[in-house]
């Protein structure tokens, strides 16, 4: 990977257009508030330069900014990576990230590289590290997905096992 540097941002400089991308867990994000607010922010959220001097597109790291965010915090330590921004997504899903993906979060992520990058199924594969196999598998999963099952899966009231398993299948 190309430099690095870490830099502290206001969080009104940050954009979360990949937000999107996670489900929401309360019991985690919950656990996550009181982390940060007995010890503090530990480790850097990562972003990129936005289309604007001075913005960042928040990568990975979008459950910590909100966290901070409602504890009325300034600012958040961020990793900057120079990277084009379909490269950085690809690379912070291979890296891992605090949080296991679920099925729908890897399809989600599918979906972004494929459909608004025009990535090939095959160079998402590729990139990601899995085969073609599963990058169509989990494209296939999302874009089965009714609308309103997506919203209730990615707020976290709908289970990801769950609606892969019984609800998808109907």
């Amino acid at each position: 990977m190309s430099a690095m540097r870490i830099v502290e941002v206001g969080l009104d400089a940050l954009e979360l257009k990949h937000a999107r991308l996670s489900v929401c867990r309360p019991v985690a994000q919950r656990r996550l508030l009181a982390s940060l607010g007995e010890v503090g922010q530990q480790s850097p959220v990562i972003v990129i330069a936005g289309s604007e001097a001075g913005r960042y597109i928040v990568i990975d790291g979008h459950k910590r900014v909100r966290a901070l965010k409602r504890l009325k915090a300034d600012v958040v330590k961020a990793a900057v990576w120079e990277l084009p921004e379909a490269q950085a997504l690809a690379t912070a899903f291979q890296m891992g990230s605090s949080w296991r993906r679920d099925a729908f979060e890897e399809g989600w992520l599918v979906a972004e590289l494929h459909r608004n990058f025009n990535w090939s199924l095959g160079e998402v594969a590729e990139r990601l590290t899995r085969s073609k196999s599963w990058a169509s598998k989990r494209l296939a999963l999302v874009e089965e997905l009714p609308d309103w099952l997506a919203e209730e899966v990615a707020g976290g009231r709908v289970g990801a096992h769950a609606a892969a398993n019984f609800l998808v299948p109907l």
